[in-house]
């Protein structure tokens, strides 16, 4: 029994700390579903009403006040007197408005909610003009690059007047931008008749971007065998890079470092003027025995030059070339150039040969003889002096058994 005292006893201790807890949170803050939208409406039109659309999510009782402010800020809001019910008739007034509502819960022990704000809604009333415009067709181009100009081809617009009303075609009689369209993204084109206007909308895209370079620039300047490296640079931070030719080296006149002589080519030495580098070139030898020029002449019997014919005489003393001598008479004689030409390479054939035994006589009676030659002859005394040598041991070793 006592058990189930202490049992009750605890029960009733949770229950009632729960419900001081609950007591103490308070009921839960009400949910806005919708907002309402902004409203434009023309003086005597009847007016607007604004609606609420919340709800309790423990399903309290919810508690309206509608505010109102001149200037679109929260801050700025004042309660309306008597405006508490889920919906408030706006009241006709020229200009612009702001409204708001504000919801709490209230729970059954009479605690509430902290309240939930909805947006603020614009209300405009404004007067009936007598001329508006309406815009029945948008231009064909609705998309441009920018920096293009707006082209109003197909555009087609209604004016309305207190007369009735026109169409204008292409922008006719109407005021319109004719600014090039810059801002990228989409762009209201305001369309003006008189104080009336309606906009349609276009879309500009960036433009492909042109690069502009600088002069070039060389960061890495070529040498004589290496090529460089130049730099120009756009403005949008693109840099293009080329290479630049090696330049090549940049040879002096050359000087003689080693003099030709007999037989030995000499040495002609250059230098780059840039990088100095240094490249050579043989010089020919010098001929050992230079040739003597041949005589060319030979005399005659009758003190006549030889030319390779005969000479030939007319009757009035002039020379003429042919291969045949004519007197005043008219008869001919056989030509003598036979006997000077091979008097001529006779004297040219002893001429060669006196050169040719006198570079003979200089050169060594060996250098004469042909390096195999040279090898054969070596090869065959090396083998008589062996078999000498075989025989005089023959002959000594058989002196030996005689005398035995």
């Amino acid at each position: 029994m006592k058990k189930i005292m202490v049992m009750l006893v605890s029960a009733l201790m949770f229950c009632g700390l729960f419900s001081t807890a609950v007591c103490a949170a308070g009921p839960k803050e009400p949910v806005i579903n919708s907002q309402m939208p902004d409203c434009s409406l023309e003086l005597g039109s009847g007016g607007v009403t604004l609606f609420t659309d919340a709800f309790s999510p423990d399903g309290g009782t919810l508690e309206y006040q509608w505010y109102s402010s001149d200037v679109g800020e929260m801050s700025c809001i004042r309660a309306i007197d008597g405006a508490e019910g889920t919906s408030y008739q706006v009241p006709e007034s020229l200009g612009v408005k702001w409204y708001c509502y504000a919801v709490w819960n209230n729970s059954p022990g009479g605690l509430k909610s902290s309240p939930v704000y909805s947006r603020l809604i614009c209300v405009e009333f404004y007067e009936s003009e007598e001329c508006w415009i309406e815009i029945l067709n948008t231009p064909d181009k609705v998309e441009y690059i920018s920096g293009e100009r707006l082209d109003l081809t197909g555009l087609k617009v209604r004016v309305y007047t207190s007369d009735g009303f026109f169409d204008s075609q292409n922008g006719d009689k109407l005021e319109i931008t004719k600014a090039p369209l810059t801002t990228v993204g989409e762009q209201k084109i305001k369309v003006v008749y008189g104080d009336a206007f309606d906009i349609f909308i276009v879309t500009v895209k960036e433009a492909p971007h042109t690069h502009t370079f600088s002069d070039w620039i060389i960061t890495e300047k070529p040498t004589c065998t290496k090529t460089g490296i130049e730099v120009r640079e756009c403005d949008c931070g693109y840099t293009e890079r080329e290479t630049v030719p090696a330049a090549g080296h940049h040879w002096d006149a050359g000087k003689i470092t080693k003099k030709p002589a007999k037989g030995a080519d000499g040495i002609k030495t250059f230098t780059c003027t840039v990088c100095g580098q240094i490249k050579t070139e043989p010089v020919k030898a010098v001929n050992s025995s230079p040739a003597k020029p041949a005589d060319s002449k030979s005399d005659s019997s009758d003190g006549t030059p030889e030319s390779g014919g005969s000479k030939s005489d007319s009757s009035d003393g002039t020379p003429e070339s042919g291969s045949s001598k004519s007197d005043s008479s008219g008869s001919s004689e056989k030509p003598s150039g036979s006997i000077t030409e091979k008097s001529e390479a006779s004297s040219t054939s002893d001429e060669n040969s006196g050169t040719e035994k006198k570079e003979l006589s200089e050169k060594p009676i060996f250098s004469l003889i042909p390096g195999w030659a040279i090898a054969v002859i070596i090869a065959v005394a090396a083998a008589g002096a062996a078999a000498a040598v075989l025989i005089v041991l023959w002959m000594k070793k058989k002196n030996g058994h005689n005398g035995q």
